[in-house]
């Protein structure tokens, strides 16, 4: 269990252009298409380092109550292209809002921890200065005990849910839970019930138990402000 955290690449919507992040203004792009309800990511001019893991995700940006699980699938397999060429990576996305929504793209290398790449968004705001931190690097609980992860958080407002994932090497993050914070403590969703989660108005904590040795992760925490129309 550790420390590291997935970094931004881009996000699309329906209302705007999105935005990439600084490393991945140039040569990477993806549009929303509501008809196929898919997000493809296109890669410019190949490099070596461009050989990596990809995966996108979705956010519902406006919602006045509780939400299950939105849904994104990608193709299984790998991508081969040719250096200088050009590669298109698909993802298909279910969810109950579609006016409403963020797309993400990250990056991810053996080794390393995802990076973000772009975002594409359908309608919202993203709110500067919001980080989430992790209070402890490593973790070594026993076979059989329970374990509390815990993040704290910064931000300036009071509709907010705190996410909890975990990541396996060459696989995309797995969500677990999520658990609405300040004026959204009475919200939360947590499938699995050998999950547990408590927000305060700093902090989440993400409660393990019965812990096996399958429970060896990277698990990692965000936070989602929210707003309603």
């Amino acid at each position: 269990l550790t420390r590291d955290t997935p970094q931004y690449v881009l996000r699309r919507d329906r209302y705007s252009e999105g935005s990439n992040s600084d490393e991945f203004k140039k040569r990477f792009d993806a549009r929303l298409n509501f008809t196929y309800s898919s997000v493809p990511l296109t890669i410019q001019r190949l490099q070596l380092s461009d050989s990596a893991v990809y995966y996108c995700a979705l956010k519902p940006t406006v919602t006045t109550k509780c939400r299950g699980e939105d849904t994104v699938t990608q193709p299984p397999g790998d991508v081969i292209s040719i250096e200088g060429g050009q590669v298109t990576l698909d993802c298909q996305f279910e969810t109950s809002d579609t006016t409403n929504l963020n797309m993400f793209w990250y990056k991810y290398e053996a080794n390393d921890f995802p990076k973000f790449m772009l975002g594409r968004f359908s309608f919202g705001r993203m709110v500067s200065g919001d980080s989430v931190t992790p209070d402890k690097e490593e973790y070594t609980p026993t076979e059989g005990s329970s374990v509390t992860l815990s993040c704290t958080y910064e931000t300036s407002s009071n509709d907010i849910y705190l996410y909890w994932y975990r990541h396996y090497s060459n696989q995309a993050p797995q969500f677990l839970l999520y658990k609405g914070a300040r004026s959204r403590s009475s919200c939360e969703h947590i499938p699995d019930k050998r999950y547990k989660s408590t927000t305060s108005w700093t902090s989440t904590k993400l409660v393990i138990t019965s812990l096996t040795l399958t429970d060896s992760f990277l698990y990692y925490c965000a936070l989602r402000d929210c707003y309603t129309q």
